[in-house]
């Protein structure tokens, strides 16, 4: 069953690091809202409480990245769409094959290491300790 083009858009923000404040926080409406107000909008777009149209998908690609036509697919899903197939995502980030999560050092791209989970997800960051014992670091 795929998700819901909010969940999309969530995992996709919380992937990127950014609360809902964070984002909140650098967007703009039309007609303006405040910070609270905007945090409420978008609290309702990733509850699909609100529909997704041209206007939200421009001010939310400018803050974090998500793959417009995964959206669309799941938005054609989630209205009973019949023929349109689910999009392969990352169960834990949502990335897919066409927006892959990027590593900040070596700037490659993740890979499927399973039906539903990218080799950037597979693995939980090293701990601290455990980082600075690996690089030589520890004291």
């Amino acid at each position: 069953m795929a998700i819901t083009p909010g969940t999309y858009l969530r995992l996709r923000r919380e992937a990127a690091g950014l609360s809902i404040e964070d984002v909140a926080g650098v967007i703009g409406t039309v007609p303006h809202m405040d910070a609270l107000g905007r945090a409420g909008w978008l609290r309702l777009v990733e509850a699909d409480e609100t529909p997704i149209g041209a206007d939200v998908i421009d001010t939310l690609r400018n803050v974090f990245r998500f793959d417009q036509v995964v959206l669309m697919d799941l938005d054609d899903i989630a209205r009973g769409a019949t023929g349109v197939p689910a999009p392969r995502l990352c169960r834990l980030c949502a990335c897919s094959e066409n927006d892959a999560c990027i590593d900040p050092v070596t700037h490659i791209g993740c890979a499927w290491v399973a039906a539903e989970l990218c080799s950037a997800c597979a693995l939980p960051p090293a701990a601290p300790a455990v980082a600075a014992t690996a690089t030589g670091l520890a004291a």
